[in-house]
């Protein structure tokens, strides 16, 4: 969860942006993302970047798509 309510659900290898120290963006595998991290969100219209305050890890069923060193198919 970000400061700003904000929440996303993602394979601990989906690959997410993450700003880190004020710095440029960077994209880390989703187990990588720590406390402080900011994301890129859309509040009241406008992209913001928010503070992650949470990381949980969950057990969810359904569809998924791995990254793998061969690309897919």
């Amino acid at each position: 969860a970000t400061a700003s309510a904000h929440s996303i659900s993602l394979t601990p290898f989906h690959l997410v942006g993450v700003s880190r120290d004020n710095r440029t963006t960077i994209f880390v595998p989703a187990k990588e993302v720590k406390l402080g991290d900011s994301l890129r969100v859309v509040s009241e219209g406008r992209v913001i970047d928010s503070p992650v305050i949470q990381v949980n890890e969950e057990m969810k069923q359904g569809i998924y798509a791995p990254l793998t060193t061969t690309g897919t198919k």
